[in-house]
């Protein structure tokens, strides 16, 4: 957990996040970014900070889903997602993704696809259980929803934390983006990918 910076000011008003603590408010990039901020007495901490630069396609990342959606959308803090595509001129601080979820979907679907244990973060949560792509479930998020996976250990030199930065392959790739296309109605382009 880090803790967030607070300067003395009027209550901050804008969302139930941001609670105002003996005339405090929440300010400089944590504000920005938008971090969920938990109140202890009158110091704060924030359990994330969001990525500052854009992912690379075929990252895995943690997406907080819980405010701004409604079900049957996703609601779930810390839903691994799949980054899609690459940073485009105009778009800046979006990236598309896909979900992903532990639950076998019953029944299979040409838009599901198993994710081989080998290719995601060697963490309990993540080896556990197999891990499915949910094509039908795509989403354009802001950076402030995305957060890189820790991996709970860090540099003895440096004490730096360690984070999941593998990429999926290329043809594991192309069975996602087939996926996708299914999951849009539109699997008779998924050969052409």
């Amino acid at each position: 957990m880090s803790l967030v910076r607070v300067q003395p000011g009027e209550p901050n008003t804008e969302d139930q996040r941001n609670r105002p603590c003996a005339g405090f408010v929440v300010s400089g990039p944590w504000k920005q970014a938008g971090a969920l901020v938990v109140h202890i007495g009158c110091i704060r901490y924030s359990p994330r900070m969001p990525i500052s630069i854009h992912p690379k396609v075929g990252q895995i990342l943690l997406c907080d889903f819980s405010s701004g959606f409604k079900e049957p959308e996703m609601i779930k803090s810390g839903r691994p997602v799949v980054v899609l595509s690459p940073a485009m001129k105009g778009r800046p601080n979006l990236v598309t993704v896909v979900a992903l979820s532990t639950k076998q979907p019953n029944p299979v679907m040409p838009y599901h696809l198993e994710l081989p244990r080998a290719s995601l973060p060697q963490l309990g949560r993540f080896q556990e259980q197999s891990s499915w792509i949910k094509g039908d479930m795509i989403y354009t998020v802001g950076f402030h929803r995305l957060d890189l996976i820790q991996l709970g250990k860090r540099d003895p030199r440096t004490g730096k934390r360690f984070y999941f930065t593998q990429r999926l392959g290329r043809e594991k790739m192309k069975q996602i983006y087939g996926c996708v296309m299914h999951g849009l109605n539109l699997g008779h382009l998924a050969l052409h990918i």
